[in-house]
């Protein structure tokens, strides 16, 4: 999806931002997000840019909030400011935020020693205090914990196979742990090879024996499903039908695989 261009961006940030701008290059895209890379000032930043909307809005501020208050305990984003001292930019349609940029990839080869550390900061997340979040999160379930609610590998950055920034505190949300890790084990799994669905639920359960089994496979379920039905519903923004059928046989098999297992 072309949201805008590195000449736009350069310009917002040279205006907006007060920055002298050396590279501006794009470097990820989403169903309606895309995010660019720029060096400013002997900064480098990264810029993350989707269409306004009055529900994409909060979750902006919301993702900014919990980045801040968050940072001092996991690897957040460190947000700055523009020339107003506002932390989003809105730019006609556009609704723009600028982070320090963290250096490293997503995982999209994601591997187990990722896994179990992408497991270990769940963990850290669900222990944070809920009176510590001074803002109302929506809530799904039973459970009072602190959810990411997307901690995948498009929300990781990792260098040297170690994690170093976790992203997007946008659909954060109160609920039960076995939500949060049923998305991290599926869409992590996602990026595994040769890997089957089964042994990254033995694995995620072992490592915590708390939750609910029954409760975690349903989430599994869920979110595959959600997952399949969001493909589906945005296949004229893929950049060719061979891209986008490749994907939905994918997560079509996927699901059929997740439906399999039992504990």
């Amino acid at each position: 999806m072309n949201i805008t261009d590195e000449k736009t961006i350069s310009r917002i940030l040279t205006e907006v931002y007060g920055k002298k701008i050396d590279i501006v290059a794009k470097s990820a895209w989403g169903y309606t997000t895309a995010a660019y890379y720029a060096r400013a000032d002997q900064d480098e930043l990264i810029v993350k840019v989707t269409k306004y909307s009055d529900i994409k809005l909060p979750k902006a501020e919301k993702d900014i909030y919990l980045s801040n208050v968050l940072h001092g305990q996991l690897p957040t984003p460190a947000y700055i400011q523009n020339l107003d001292g506002a932390y989003i930019t809105l730019e006609n349609d556009l609704l723009i935020k600028v982070a320090k940029y963290i250096e490293g990839t997503a995982p999209f080869d994601m591997n187990l020693e990722i896994y179990r550390q992408v497991l270990g900061f769940l963990e850290k997340m669900h222990k944070i205090p809920l009176d510590m979040i001074k803002i109302d999160l929506p809530v799904s379930g039973k459970g009072e914990f602190f959810l990411h609610g997307d901690f995948t590998a498009s929300n990781i950055i990792v260098s040297h196979n170690k994690i170093v920034g976790i992203l997007d505190f946008e659909d954060s949300l109160r609920g039960p742990k076995e939500y949060d890790l049923a998305r991290s084990a599926v869409f992590c799994w996602y990026r595994m090879k040769d890997i089957s669905f089964r042994n990254i639920a033995v694995l995620t359960l072992n490592n915590s024996p708390e939750i609910n089994q029954i409760e975690f496979l349903g989430f599994c379920k869920v979110h595959a499903k959600n997952h399949l039905d969001q493909v589906i519903t945005n296949k004229e923004n893929y950049d060719n039908e061979q891209f986008w059928r490749d994907d939905y046989n994918f997560s079509k098999r996927a699901l059929e695989e997740i439906n399999t297992i039992t504990i």
